[in-house]
């Protein structure tokens, strides 16, 4: 069940972006397209973000204006999906930044080499300073270096 509630809020969050995109080339203000649709900028706002999604009738309001449903809701915009993330994106960006370092370096290096959370990972200090700089796989040798 989370699969797709995951799957429904990335292409919530993919509606809001091509709404926003598509919003922004027609050179129209949130403001506008409220006054236009009949809601408020805030409503207008929350769809842009993904935070909600709007009626059906809403959607017939802005195909009215000339908005591209059908691009919106079925093909959309190649520039939001790099920017869409997935329930488990978000909490793996989220653990991440409020992390040390070393873990931080740890995990890169993890995934960077598909290993297994079984196999040991070692983080090598240099000058046997705490500050991590380098993250080493014990088996494959791979070393992530980060830049100062």
């Amino acid at each position: 069940m989370q699969k797709i509630n995951d799957d429904l809020q990335v292409k919530i969050n993919l509606f809001g972006c091509n709404l926003a995109n598509q919003r922004k080339n027609m050179k129209y203000s949130q403001q506008e397209i409220a006054e236009m649709t009949g809601t408020t900028q805030n409503i207008l706002s929350k769809y842009e973000r993904g935070l909600t999604s709007p009626r059906l009738e809403y959607l017939f309001k802005l195909e009215e204006i000339g908005f591209d449903i059908k691009n919106m809701l079925i093909t959309g915009d190649n520039q939001c999906m790099a920017y869409t993330l997935n329930h488990q994106e978000k909490m793996l960006i989220d653990l991440f930044r409020n992390t040390d370092q070393a873990l931080q370096l740890q995990a890169i290096g993890l995934l960077a080499t598909g290993n297994s959370i079984q196999n040991k990972l070692e983080v090598k200090r240099q000058d046997g300073d705490l500050n991590q700089n380098s993250a080493v796989i014990a088996e494959k040798q791979i070393i992530i270096t980060k830049k100062q």
